[in-house]
């Protein structure tokens, strides 16, 4: 039972992080921002496959480029 508390826990911070990297697209549309709108949409996918790795790597992009 707990182990499948966690694995809820952790649907629910991948879905937290999916509409975060959503937020993020949008707004960088509103204002010319393609690079890190691109790597926004990454992570947004990278939430929905829950590829941790590949949220971190294009988190450290968007970091790496402000």
């Amino acid at each position: 039972m707990e182990r499948y508390f966690i694995e809820e826990k952790t649907l629910e911070d991948y879905i937290k992080i999916e509409n975060i990297a959503h937020e993020i697209k949008e707004y960088c549309e509103e204002n010319s921002l393609n690079n890190i709108k691109i790597l926004a949409f990454k992570i947004e996918l990278a939430a929905r496959k829950k590829d941790e790795l590949g949220i971190k790597n294009n988190y450290e992009k968007i970091i790496n480029s402000l």
